[in-house]
């Protein structure tokens, strides 16, 4: 991967998902960080017999949701995730900054994994991607992410050249209510944004 894509990738992936990910798996006995989602309405979603793209999971709070993310998330990198399929997860809840948690930022965090395994199948990154971080640099302005709408169009890009993709969302109700009202807008718009 060239450094300029590297740049790029770092630049969209300011929230540290991956340590969130890998604190709640160890927190788990080593027989649940393993298992398999054993649910018929998971597994008829993952197979494509589902009547919706979308795969809801809710429960109240306290109630091992995070946990269960991650069990999910763990099975699909390790079971799913391949040269055709991708998966991208964010966690909304126990950040220390919560106004970090914007919808730009957790829709950016999401295009800044799928950008990586992008790369790593060999293909490349989309050209409006490394025109916004090209812009930035140039106007000085590294740390500042394209605007929702951008971000949006590099998201659907990258799911094109990747084939399948999962997208996990954990604690969407701990995202401000301005927040997590844009970005359930923009993921119930893409089917619709998509060329």
């Amino acid at each position: 991967m060239a450094s300029l894509e590297d740049a790029a990738i770092t630049w969209l992936s300011s929230l540290d998902v991956k340590t969130r990910h890998q604190e709640t798996l160890a927190s788990l006995p080593k027989y649940a960080s393993k298992s398999t989602p054993n649910n018929g309405i998971f597994n008829s979603w993952l197979q494509g017999r589902s009547d919706s793209p979308v795969l809801w999971a809710h429960g109240l709070p306290g109630s091992g949701n995070t946990s269960k993310t991650a069990v999910v998330v763990d099975h699909l990198v390790r079971c799913v995730a391949d040269q055709d399929a991708a998966v991208a997860y964010v966690y909304c809840g126990g950040h220390s900054n919560p106004v970090d948690i914007t919808a730009a930022a957790l829709l950016a965090s999401v295009c800044g994994q799928l950008a990586s395994q992008a790369t790593a199948a060999g293909r490349p990154l989309p050209a409006l991607l490394t025109k916004l971080h090209a812009e930035r640099v140039s106007a000085g302005d590294e740390e500042t992410l394209p605007g929702v709408d951008e971000i949006m169009l590099v998201l659907l890009a990258l799911c094109e050249t990747l084939g399948r993709v999962f997208v996990c969302v954990d604690a969407l109700d701990e995202c401000a209510v301005d927040q997590r009202a844009m970005l359930l807008q923009k993921v119930h718009l893409a089917p619709y944004l998509s060329t």
